[in-house]
């Protein structure tokens, strides 16, 4: 295995070399609140290590030290020298012991929001109380999978570059980046490289997760890193805006919140803004979507504000947020965290407008393409959370029932079934062969890990589990 790695790292030396020849020259600072004279350093580079070929010094590096009772590792990757981009990542082994098992890449949406909103709040090992402290969060999908969080695309969270012009504007930039990462990623932590790769994430990772799928489908046949890529689970997934978007009027009207009159408005935005997906005026159609119901860009009220007076598009049930959601910013913006996962004084972006505006164009098109290509070679995963309104289970339903594919016949034809859990109603899947499924959580919104974490680790296991041809 060490020859082979050798020659790999040896290959790809010539690339990467030129690449990072200047990139550690600029390092975006941000002063915390500190004690006068704190410092919690510079960001940890890792690539240096991997071009020169030593990993295990690059691996040892980036162990964290004193968060949690069990092993993790953190640091960076660049992934783009011309604008000094630099893709953060934290990973955590398999509580449960098990060296063969999946890898799960978990992506969060946005445009720009951080997968350490993943990790704190949804399916990682750790969260975080009131008070900023840190506690072991006992359902957590990394009792049984290797667990990468990476914070995606360049600009996001940790994640950054010098320039606006490392920003990514396509899904391909953004793949492209990604994939870079995880190559550096498999040459360090090379004992993984043959274990079962699922690519994970929920929202606006719609876009990210095919994309990247693809990318890692059209690669690896001359790739010397090949990355065993098996199945793709996609929560929520904004993947074809002209399918998902002409939903929201009856879905708003079906659940009691909007009556006939103001469905009827919402249906003229609607078919306004498919209109201009049509027509390639991704921009317009943004406009449309973000002054009616997303609000990133438009200053609120929106029109859903407006006609509902919830902000809270994620679950329904609800009127805002839960507090807890951003109880981690304390956590992670404290010196001794910052020093421990090797961030230094790294800006933390999250949830923030640049990102969202490079991709402006993005938003609004298709993956569809893409997803078709995946669908008919690795195993599937849709689900949607039953309270989501922003991409609700009726939006993914009308995508599904018009996708052109190879199993059309038979998810028009397959029985919905209900899924009981120790006894109890928790979702229903449908399925077609042994390599896709369509699942939908009861009593959970768009953040559906978060709202029922026991429910979502049993329906990843059961994806893992699902053995095509069954």
């Amino acid at each position: 295995m060490a020859s082979v790695l050798q020659l790999i790292i040896f290959v790809l030396t010539l690339s990467l070399l030129a690449q990072i020849s200047h990139s550690l020259q600029y390092v975006p600072r941000t002063l915390l609140s500190p004690q006068e004279g704190d410092d919690p350093g510079d960001p940890l580079i890792l690539t240096p290590y991997v071009v020169s070929g030593d990993v295990d010094k690059a691996k040892s590096l980036s162990q964290v030290n004193g968060i949690g009772s069990f092993p993790s590792y953190s640091g960076y990757f660049t992934v783009d020298d011309k604008n000094n981009g630099n893709m953060f990542f934290w990973f955590f082994p398999s509580q449960d012991g098990a060296a063969d098992a999946p890898v799960a890449l978990w992506l969060q949406g946005g445009p720009g929001g951080s997968s350490m909103f993943g990790l704190f709040v949804e399916n990682g090992p750790l969260a975080v109380d009131a008070n900023g402290k840190m506690y072991e969060r006992k359902v957590t999908w990394n009792q049984h999978y290797h667990m990468l969080y990476i914070d995606n695309p360049v600009g996001t969270g940790f994640s950054f570059t010098n320039s606006s012009a490392g920003l990514s504007t396509n899904e391909e930039q953004v793949a492209d980046n990604l994939y870079n990462a995880l190559v550096q990623f498999f040459l360090i932590f090379s004992e993984y490289l043959k274990n079962p790769f699922y690519i994970t994430g929920e929202s606006y990772a719609g876009k990210y997760i095919p994309a990247l799928g693809y990318k890692i489908h059209i690669s690896n046949p001359g790739a010397l890193v090949q990355i065993n890529l098996v199945g793709l689970a996609l929560g929520d997934a904004l993947i074809d805006p002209e399918h998902i978007v002409p939903g929201y009027a009856d879905l708003l009207y079906n659940i009691g919140m909007a009556d006939i009159n103001e469905s009827t408005f919402i249906k003229s935005c609607t078919d306004k803004a498919v209109g201009y997906i049509q027509n390639k005026q991704f921009k317009d159609a943004f406009d449309v979507f973000d002054t009616l119901l997303n609000g990133d860009i438009y200053p609120y009220p929106t029109y859903f504000y407006n006609v509902t007076g919830t902000t809270n598009y994620f679950n329904y049930l609800l009127l805002k947020a839960p507090a807890d959601f951003n109880y981690f910013y304390q956590f992670l913006n404290a010196e001794s965290t910052r020093k421990a996962i090797h961030v230094g004084n790294t800006k933390f972006n999250d949830g923030g407008t640049d990102v969202e505006i490079a991709l402006i164009n993005d938003i609004m098109d298709t993956q569809v393409d893409n997803f078709v290509t995946l669908l008919e070679n690795y195993k599937i995963l849709l689900y949607n959370g039953q309270l989501d309104i922003i991409v609700g289970a009726p939006l993914t339903e009308n995508f599904m029932q018009q996708l052109k594919w190879s199993g059309q016949s038979d998810y028009l034809n397959s029985a919905k079934t209900v899924w009981r859990l120790n006894g109890t109603t928790v979702g229903y899947v449908r399925q077609v062969g042994g390599t896709f499924q369509q699942v939908v959580i009861r009593n959970a919104g768009h953040i559906l890990p978060y709202d029922q974490p026991e429910v979502a680790l049993a329906m990843l296991q059961n994806f893992v589990n699902l053995q095509p041809n069954n």
